[in-house]
């Protein structure tokens, strides 16, 4: 597998240049392949969580960054979920919202509004401070970060998923990215405690490490399968050459194998992300009807 870092070290390679600007463009172009062959292959936009805590001043809250489509909304009391059934026209929503007096915690209505980049709901909650979770698609965020592996890890229990980092200085912006150690697997990591701990997503298979000071390395990941993270390099590249260093020949080539990279990526994983069983699995979740909405329970 490449990090991110990885790849734009080996655009430097191969394009012979460490130009710092020309590496943004390069890190921007490498981003914008890594979209293009998502899209090649069919994957299926990302699936995100985000939680919100009820207002009762207000019906109306923010939509997630790179937020997409709404897939399932729903409040949770207590041990109960209340699921929201989204409404698309927007002259049905407006008959709800002409029922200003009605409050509620047991979320039944939502209704995204794209345009102003917000979601409301019905009723407005009654109480402040109760859980909402959205479950929505996202459009894929640019890869940005460097490798990191300042520090060492003191402690890794085999079986385990608590990291005990010396000299380190992890943050929250590691959730997501993913941690190796001496026995070669890399980690997603789920969770951040404090500059020397966070948790792995899987527990961890290799040798314990109980009292040591083991070398490790962070690093960020396209989601694309392991054996085409070199592909958006080449489209870089074929760009590089065709604008910054203008050079035809090379363009041409990297643009013969970034378009035979293509189809060697169709061959071996396009079938995973092109079948309609795949993304028909992944909608059941929306619009479901809620358990706990028996007839006449919020009256709408």
């Amino acid at each position: 597998m490449w990090g991110f870092q990885q790849q734009y070290e080996f655009w430097q390679s191969l394009a012979q240049d460490q130009n710092a600007t020309n590496l943004i463009l390069g890190k921007k172009s490498i981003n914008l392949g890594i979209k293009k062959l998502e899209v090649e292959l069919g994957m299926p936009p990302q699936e995100e969580e985000r939680t919100y805590l009820t207002l009762t001043s207000t019906n109306s809250y923010p939509l997630p960054e790179r937020f997409v489509r709404l897939i399932e909304l729903y409040t949770t009391i207590g041990t109960q979920r209340y699921y929201a059934d989204a409404i698309y026209n927007a002259a049905d929503w407006g008959a709800y919202q002409r029922q200003t007096s009605v409050s509620g915690d047991q979320l039944t209505k939502v209704f995204v509004r794209p345009g102003l980049h917000t979601f409301e709901i019905y009723p407005k909650a009654a109480t402040a401070n109760l859980v909402m979770t959205m479950i929505y698609e996202s459009f894929t965020k640019d890869l940005t970060a460097a490798d990191y592996s300042t520090g060492t890890i003191t402690t890794l229990a085999n079986g385990g998923t608590a990291v005990t980092g010396n000299g380190t200085t992890f943050t929250a912006a590691m959730v997501g990215r993913w941690f190796k150690t001496d026995d070669g697997n890399w980690y997603r990591i789920s969770g951040y405690t404090s500059a020397t701990a966070i948790t792995l997503q899987m527990p961890y298979q290799g040798t314990a490490i109980s009292a040591g000071s083991s070398a490790f390395v962070i690093s960020e990941f396209t989601r694309l399968p392991e054996g085409t993270h070199e592909l958006p390099v080449y489209y870089a590249l074929w760009h590089y050459f065709q604008g910054v260093k203008r050079d035809v020949n090379m363009a041409a080539y990297y643009k013969n194998m970034w378009e035979e990279g293509i189809k060697w990526s169709k061959a071996q994983f396009g079938s995973r992300y092109s079948s309609a069983v795949i993304p028909s699995q992944r909608h059941q979740g929306r619009n479901r009807k809620d358990p706990n909405d028996y007839p006449n329970l919020s009256g709408a």
